[in-house]
């Protein structure tokens, strides 16, 4: 999954500094790619996840978060365009998504017991 995040994060940035319409395009089919493999991972794990009497729940809940998260990415991403161009957005933007998945797959998994 942090490959898929990655390479989201890659693809973006060729994006968003690519001039040429094909670059562009291949660039588009690449995020599309790589974010689909990453949210059914997600919602994969979610459902492994989740006990079976509680799974309608917290799927509505994250399907709810998903999705306002997708808006305000929308919204912070579109203001910040406006303020200083679309080039220059989208390195925060890149380095806040590539920054997180770099360092999760170095950290060390906690062992939970069951109580």
């Amino acid at each position: 999954m942090f490959q898929a995040v990655i390479i989201f994060g890659l693809a973006t940035l060729v994006f968003a500094v690519s001039r040429s319409i094909w670059l562009s395009i291949l660039a588009l089919l690449i995020i599309g790619a790589a974010d689909t493999v990453s949210m059914v991972i997600r919602i994969s794990l979610v459902q492994l996840a989740t006990p079976d009497e509680m799974r309608g729940r917290v799927g509505a809940v994250n399907f709810l978060f998903v999705n306002a998260s997708y808006q305000l990415g929308e919204l912070e991403s579109g203001m910040t365009a406006a303020l200083f161009g679309a080039m220059p957005a989208a390195g925060p933007a890149v380095s806040a998504r590539l920054a997180p998945a770099a360092q999760i797959p170095t950290a060390r998994p906690r062992s939970f017991s069951s109580r």
